[in-house]
Order: structure tokens, then C-alpha cells, then sequence
């Protein structure tokens, strides 16, 4: 895509390059034309470009302009369509429309024969693709492998042995890097590993020097049983298409370690059977520098959620029907429903940004016991989170008809709330000023006498004379 769009002409001179074949020619000064990979600028210039391009194509191409303006990241082409019908004039519509800003579309890839019908072999992905669901063939998609034929991603680690491996902190770092999981599928795992991390970034050992033996062994542990793992395969379909009713549920937990939250989907299927399955995670790491009581990392989970609830529900909007946010820390609740100039600076800075972000949505309350953010912000083995049908599905209760009635949206209210402001209630005292000019207490108590003597006798000069 970058090469298909020309950089404006004021611009051309900054990308100018010295080049020659051998030492013995001349150099030469060549000028690129189109938008060139490795600059700052150029991811935006070929997205606005595709952008303006469905804009002006709108009315002429409804729905290849609503892909690209929704379903496109730079190069990469994400939709389909409820019935092969639409799929097919999604199709062409967007075959037409790039083409007329010179894109050529290619890396074809389709879970139906009729999609790729007509497509060149050169320009697919696979050079023969099996439309079978037994399909194991994997098409790397925004760096996820993605199983189009199963609507499965695979998440795995990507190290298959590390008995030769010298464990330094470079190695390590590296190791936590390769296993790419942006959706948070498997936060419990990259949460143990933050912590090994930060705990080996404490030890202060250099970046190529050999861990403690403790350390070691943890981290072999862990590595171990990350490679020990199996593949695990996320199912992408949320089954919008066959909702009655579309619930987004966000749970927020921490630890003295960590804090994080979880997103899951809960679709009432039009006979009446519920389906749920995990969206997205994210998790932090509490900083080594500050320690924070439970509540302020409590509050940190439920900023956490807030953001990333928000980020979910723009993106899935037109398909959900309500939102349920929930939090197992009464401090916290409590908290959010207090004004915040009653509370500390650093709760009362989170608390307005948690109440302005969710101002739409309702916070309830859940047991400890069935939030499953628990497990992301404490950490947890590859074999563990594999079994846990509380994290990949959530908690029980979300298979009920009537969810409503299950969650507790008012809890009894704290009587001693953490961190909230105290107030000194005083009363001011005015002092005559004369009383400020004396140090003796009996020699202000004479002067006092004669001033009120003098001002009596002024005032009844043809009475006697007051002499005591």
C-alpha cells in the first residue's frame, strides 16, 4: 500500500538518498516518490489515503467503504458478511474501489471456495487451501495466528527447548517478548512472568550476566512449563449474528503484586441458550518504588477496566445491548460513590476519571471467589489457566437467564472509609486590640476600670462622682 501513494511535491526533497552500484561511479542523487517504509509519517499517509478514498466512495460503494473505514489496520483487510451473497459484493465492491486508487488487492484468504473463485492462485495465500474444518492451516493475522476455517486463534510459545540456554536478563526479556498475545488471552501466564522480570531487574545484575541461582530456578520453572504447554485456540466468533441480547461484562481485581481486569461477551442466542467467552485482558505490574495499600491498587484495576471497557463497548457498540462493570473491593465501590473533593488527591483523581469514563454503565459487586480478574492479578500457571473454566468463560452465574437479579448493584455502605478527608471544625475569636498592647493581665484589668470609669462619669457629670 505504502508504494501506491505519492508524497505531495513540496515533500519529495526529504526523501532524497545518495546511491552508486560500485566505489568508482558517481553518486547519484535519487528521489522517492511514494510514501517509503521506516518513516515516522508513513502508517498515517496510507491509512488517511484509504480512508479519503471511502469517503469519496461512499454512495457508490456503501460497503467496501464501511471495511476500510472500520476493518482495516495500514495493509490489512479484515470483514466478512453475514451470507456468502453480501461476501461476494463485499468483495467486488472492494476490488473496485482500490482499484480506482491503484491498490491491488492480494494474500487472498477465505473460509468458502466461492470467495476464491475468481481470484488469481498468485494472488492467495495459500497455494491450496482445504475448506474443511479439520484445516490446520494457520494465516498470521496482525501477528495472531488465525485458523480461518475453525474461526480459531492459536496462541503458543514460540521456544520449543532451553536446556542449552545461558539465562541472563537480556535472554529473559527477550523470551517474555516472543510470546505475542495483544488481546490478554493469556494475561495469567504474562503476569508471572512480569513478575520474574521485576524481581530480576531488582536483583541489579547486569544485562548479560548469569541470574542468582534462585531466580534461575524460577524462571526455568516457568519456562518449562510455558513450553510444556499446549496450543491454545481461542474461538474468534462471538455469535452476534444469532443474539437476541448482547451483554459486555468487565471484572477488575489485585494483588499486592499486580492488578488487572478481564472483558467477556454474553450472547443470548434467539432459542435461548447462553454462550460466553473472554474478549480481552490487560494487566500492571505494582511499581517497585511506590508501594500501594490494597484499596489504591484496587482503585488502579477498576481505572484499568474503566479505560479498556470503553475501548470494547466503541468497538462493538452497534451489536450490545447492556454493560455490567464489577469490582470485589467495597472501598472501591464505596469511593465511587462519593463526591471526590471529599477524598485524598491521588483516590479523588482516579475516582473522577473511573466516574466520567463509566458515567453510562453501573458498578456491582462480585465475590472474590468468582472473579476471574483474580487470576490475572496473581499469576498463574500455563496448565492451571488451561482447565479454568472461570477464566475463558467467566463466572457461573453469567449462564443464568436473568442476570439482573443475581448482581448486587447496592452494598451496605462502609462505616470507616479509607482515605477520605478529615475536616477541623474551629471557631474564631476577635480580640479587642488594646488587649494585644499589655503583657500583665491585672495591669490591663486597671486600665479597663479607668477607661470604663472615665466614660461613665462623662456621661452623668451633674450626678456625683463615681469613686469607687
Amino acid at each position: 500500500v505504502y508504494r501506491s501513494v505519492m508524497v505531495h511535491h513540496n515533500f519529495k526533497s526529504f526523501q532524497n538518498i545518495l546511491w552508486r552500484d560500485n566505489p568508482e561511479e558517481e553518486l547519484k542523487c535519487l528521489q522517492l516518490q511514494t510514501v517509503t517504509w521506516g518513516l515516522k509519517p508513513s502508517a498515517y499517509l496510507a491509512t488517511r489515503c484509504l480512508i479519503e478514498l471511502a469517503d469519496i466512495y461512499k454512495d457508490k460503494y456503501p460497503l467496501a467503504a464501511a471495511a476500510l473505514e472500520n476493518n482495516t489496520y495500514i495493509d490489512d483487510i479484515l470483514c466478512g458478511a453475514k451470507d456468502i451473497e453480501e461476501t461476494l459484493s463485499l468483495q467486488n465492491e472492494l476490488i473496485s474501489l482500490l482499484t480506482l486508487g491503484h491498490f491491488q488487492l492480494h494474500k487472498w484468504v477465505a473460509n468458502s471456495s466461492e470467495l476464491l473463485r475468481n481470484i488469481p492462485p498468485e494472488k492467495c495465500y495459500f497455494d491450496n487451501i482445504k475448506f474443511d474444518k479439520n484445516n490446520n492451516d494457520y494465516v498470521k493475522t496482525l501477528g495472531i495466528q488465525y485458523n480461518v476455517q475453525s474461526y480459531c486463534f492459536k496462541v503458543y510459545c514460540p521456544i520449543n527447548n532451553i536446556e542449552e540456554i545461558t539465562f541472563t536478563k537480556r535472554k529473559v526479556l527477550s523470551f517474555i517478548a516472543k510470546i505475542y498475545d495483544p488481546l490478554g488471552f493469556l494475561g495469567p501466564i504474562i503476569t508471572n512472568a512480569k513478575i520474574i522480570m521485576q524481581r530480576i531487574c531488582c536483583s541489579k545484575i547486569s544485562w548479560d550476566e548469569t541470574l542468582p541461582p534462585d531466580l534461575y530456578d524460577m524462571w526455568k520453572t516457568f519456562a518449562e512449563g510455558l513450553i510444556s504447554m499446549p496450543s491454545f485456540k481461542i474461538k474468534r466468533d462471538l455469535n452476534f449474528a444469532e443474539a437476541e441480547t448482547t451483554d459486555v461484562l468487565g471484572f477488575c481485581d489485585a494483588s499486592n503484586v499486580a492488578h488487572g481486569c478481564a472483558i467477556y461477551c454474553r450472547v443470548i442466542k434467539k432459542d435461548g441458550s447462553i454462550l460466553t467467552n473472554l474478549v480481552c485482558s490487560k494487566s500492571r505490574i505494582s511499581p517497585i518504588n511506590e508501594k500501594l495499600t490494597i484499596p489504591r491498587a484496587e482503585l488502579n484495576s477498576a481505572l484499568l477496566l474503566a479505560l479498556l471497557i470503553v475501548k470494547v463497548h466503541k468497538i462493538l457498540s452497534r451489536f450490545i445491548n447492556n454493560v455490567y462493570i464489577f469490582s470485589d473491593s467495597r472501598v472501591v465501590l464505596s469511593w465511587l460513590k462519593l463526591n471526590p473533593y471529599k477524598l485524598n488527591n491521588y483516590v479523588a483523581n482516579r475516582v473522577s476519571k473511573i466516574n466520567e469514563l463509566t458515567q453510562n454503565f453501573k458498578w456491582n459487586y462480585i465475590e472474590s471467589n468468582q472473579n476471574p480478574s483474580d487470576l490475572i492479578s496473581r499469576g498463574t500457571t500455563p496448565k492451571t489457566l488451561a482447565n479454568s473454566r472461570l477464566w475463558w468463560k467467566g463466572p457461573e452465574f453469567l449462564t443464568q437467564p436473568h442476570l439482573s437479579i443475581l448482581m448486587q448493584s447496592e452494598i451496605e455502605s462502609l462505616k470507616n472509609i479509607p482515605e477520605v478527608k478529615s475536616y477541623v471544625a474551629t471557631t474564631k475569636a476577635e480580640y479587642l486590640p488594646v488587649l494585644t498592647k499589655f503583657s500583665s493581665l491585672q495591669k490591663l484589668h486597671r486600665i479597663i476600670a479607668y477607661v470604663l470609669r472615665f466614660i461613665h462619669n462623662t456621661k452623668n457629670k451633674r450626678e456625683n462622682i463615681m469613686r469607687n
